[in-house]
């Protein structure tokens, strides 16, 4: 069981935009953080055009710049409430995650499950499901995952960039591009940015556990909700 000691909330806002939702959420959670006694801090970059090295240079900056225990990575238009975030600090795993529609109607969702002999695979008590991969929009990650990505992965060195504060010099010795993008060897298909970093961490060893019960939203033209009855569907497929 991991302990959350204190969580650094991060987000890529492009063009410097943060849906109603979202903000939201930060609010609440932060509320809730306060009475749990849990220290947060928040952390904003906007305006980068490339998804890849905004994600890339927040978690670099959770590393190499902070001591918090856990990185919340939030998309700027995703809803949630303070038990979502609880649900995944309570889960107690160094790689939590939640789901959320695609812009679609009807409901598609962001993660492909992981399947062991043709079944789903659940921790203990049923409460999450193992997943390849899923978008990058609601995770709590501990900052071992990214010690352990890593590890297994050097040639992601790279030295961050930022047009709005100044790097610092730990930034530019100890950083890796930890969501660069690539292009699949057999099928040729280029792989995003949070499929590259899932990928990445289960290649090191690592699983990524997904709470089906939790109910984001995902704010466009119009606001995406997903199934009210997605962990009951799973739970019925094994």
């Amino acid at each position: 069981m991991i302990k959350v000691g204190s969580v650094l909330l991060i987000a890529p806002c492009y063009g410097g935009s943060v849906s109603d939702a979202t903000a939201s959420g930060i609010y609440k959670l932060t509320k809730h953080f306060e009475r749990s006694r849990v220290r947060n801090e928040l952390l904003l970059v906007a305006n980068e055009s490339l998804i890849s090295i905004g994600r890339s240079n927040l978690a670099s900056f959770f590393i190499n710049c902070t001591e918090h225990s856990h990185a919340l990575t939030l998309d700027a238009d995703i809803g949630f409430e303070p038990e979502d975030v609880q649900a995944m600090i309570d889960l107690g795993v160094e790689y939590a995650c939640g789901p959320y529609s695609m812009k679609t109607i009807p409901p598609r969702y962001n993660f492909a499950p992981t399947l062991r002999d043709g079944r789903l695979v659940w921790n203990e008590a049923r409460t999450a499901v193992a997943v390849d991969h899923i978008g990058a929009g609601f995770q709590l990650i501990h900052r071992s995952a990214y010690e352990r990505v890593a590890r297994a992965n050097p040639s992601l060195r790279y030295v961050p960039h930022s047009s709005s504060r100044r790097v610092t010099r730990a930034e530019v010795e100890n950083s890796h591009h930890f969501y660069e993008t690539y292009v699949d060897s057999v099928t040729r298909a280029a792989v995003p940015e949070d499929i590259a970093f899932c990928n990445r961490y289960r290649s090191a060893g690592g699983t990524i556990w997904m709470i089906p019960r939790l109910k984001l939203t995902h704010t466009g033209s119009h606001v995406f909700h997903g199934h009210d009855d997605l962990a009951e569907r799973l739970l019925a497929l094994g």
